[in-house]
């Protein structure tokens, strides 16, 4: 079991870890929603 000092610790740093998985899940998914088309070729007939 944690103490009042380490448990107060875990949690910040568990906060800490799932913002930062938040954000990489939405940097991820921008990326693949500019890149995914272009992949496919839909910017192909623009041009």
């Amino acid at each position: 079991m944690l103490s009042g000092g380490n448990r107060a610790t875990a949690e910040r740093i568990g906060r800490g870890t799932l913002r930062k998985m938040r954000q990489n899940l939405g940097w991820a998914v921008g990326c693949n929603v500019l890149a995914l088309p272009i992949a496919a070729g839909l910017f192909s007939t623009w041009g």
